[in-house]
């Protein structure tokens, strides 16, 4: 029951974050649009995937590897949606960014969430 709820949270995280980087951007008065803002964007991209998967790792009793995974692969059917859904509109910079940083998303929230044995 618990590692459906860490995952059920860690994918809350994404739009969460996603929606706190477009309030930051407003609040910034970040130009819409253009190459600045979509590096903005991947960045917050990237920062919601990390959070996802440190969410899934650090909520898990036990097999921490095997939520970081589960999250690493919900976290890629999710950005693969998205790609083929509306990956014409984006520049091929963005969407392979995107796609590029994925396993360093997983990696690092895999390090960030797993817990620390002395």
């Amino acid at each position: 029951m618990r590692s459906c709820l860490a995952l059920v949270l860690a994918v809350a995280v994404v739009p969460a974050l996603n929606l706190a980087g477009s309030w930051l951007a407003a609040a910034l008065q970040l130009p819409p649009g253009g190459t600045g803002r979509l590096a903005w964007d991947l960045g917050w991209l990237a920062a919601s995937g990390i959070a996802m998967v440190a969410t899934a790792t650090a909520l898990a009793t036990r097999h921490h590897a095997a939520h970081a995974g589960l999250a690493g692969l919900l976290l890629g059917l999710g950005l693969g949606w998205a790609v083929a859904s509306v990956g014409g509109d984006f520049p091929v910079w963005f969407t392979a960014l995107a796609l590029l940083t994925l396993p360093l998303q997983v990696g690092l929230g895999w390090w960030l969430g797993a817990p620390r044995h002395r």
